[in-house]
């Protein structure tokens, strides 16, 4: 938690915030069935699955800044 708190503040990179979800709207079959499968799978060992998913929402920020830098340096050398 400490990690996620420092890269959050301290950082330039950018993670997903779910402020933005649009709750009221109609919602594809397949997000459903990814809700209920996941809220099955915390249910059979909550501590572990919370704790992985909570390691992979801290390492995605990272590899998604790695990847924005990537795509940034290839547009700006195409542009070249």
């Amino acid at each position: 938690m400490i990690a996620a708190g420092v890269l959050m503040v301290s950082s330039k990179i950018r993670y997903p915030s779910f402020k933005d979800l649009k709750l009221g709207q109609r919602v594809p079959f397949r997000y459903v069935l990814a809700m209920v499968l996941l809220i099955l799978l915390i249910s059979f060992d909550p501590p572990h699955v919370l704790f992985g998913l909570f390691m992979i929402y801290i390492i995605y920020g990272p590899i998604a800044a790695v990847r924005d830098m990537r795509k940034a340096r290839a547009a700006a050398l195409g542009k070249s």
